[in-house]
């Protein structure tokens, strides 16, 4: 019966979007009880964010019926590792090609960054391309949880950096991870593509808070293609081991 269909996918979406929300709101939990007993330090808070998300996809993910535990059982081959090494090699040398960039080294504040840029990169991959994906796949098919997926990471990121031209890199860079995690069934390469990409990006060579209009412009259209290549390489040109089973 057609409603009757309608009604059960209204229902699986009303159901994924409660779950998808259940991380954050334990983030969030997590990072009001850090402001109410230790202040406003904003760095405090960041911590308390992601520590929220991740305990409570971990957790999800461990005891829920999900393949592979979201990819947290499974250690990728070595081709997807090299495939990971691609994409912090491209995106580094896009940074670094386009952007005035300039090295940083501050010894005093290096281990706390690289740390905890680790750590943002295990909490986003476990949730957004582990939990979030499964999620989604309950919900739908393959097809549609890989093109679902990314809009939660670019959406999520647009609340935080409101600027819709960056939506598109966001939601490249989000398929691209997630090509990553689908094709190897593995987590962990794109959890070390990820923190090492921040590191680059964020400690090591940073950019300017303000570029001229036409490098960014320039720097998004690349990347973006980039972006495009890797997955287009990842689902068509190498063998793969039904990560990129379709469905219906």
């Amino acid at each position: 019966m057609p409603h009757r269909n309608w009604r059960q996918q209204i229902k699986k979406a009303g159901r994924a979007v409660g779950l998808l929300l259940l991380p954050l709101l334990a983030g969030g939990m997590v990072a009001g009880g850090i402001w109410l007993f230790w202040g406003t330090d904003g760095r405090f808070s960041v911590w308390g964010v992601y520590s929220g998300i991740l305990v409570l996809s971990f957790a999800y993910c461990k005891y829920h019926d999900y393949s592979n535990n979201c990819g947290l059982e499974v250690t990728a081959s070595i081709k997807f590792w090299l495939m990971a090494f691609v994409l912090v090699l491209g995106r580094s040398a896009i940074w670094i090609s386009i952007l005035p960039v300039s090295f940083h080294w501050n010894l005093s504040t290096f281990w706390e960054k690289i740390f905890y840029f680790l750590f943002v990169g295990l909490s986003e991959e476990l949730y957004f391309h582990g939990f979030s994906y499964e999620v989604v796949l309950s919900a739908t098919n393959k097809r549609k949880a890989l093109l679902l997926t990314p809009l939660i990471f670019a959406i999520l990121h647009f609340v935080s950096h409101p600027n819709l031209l960056w939506l598109p890199l966001w939601y490249s860079i989000s398929l691209a991870y997630l090509s990553l995690r689908v094709g190897s069934h593995s987590l962990y390469p794109g959890v070390v593509a990820h923190a090492v990409i921040d590191i680059i990006t964020s400690v090591l060579l940073q950019a300017p808070s303000e570029v001229p209009d036409m490098i960014a412009v320039w720097y998004l259209i690349v990347t973006i293609c980039f972006n495009g290549i890797f997955v287009l390489v990842l689902t068509k040109y190498l063998p793969m081991r039904k990560g990129f089973e379709t469905g219906n």
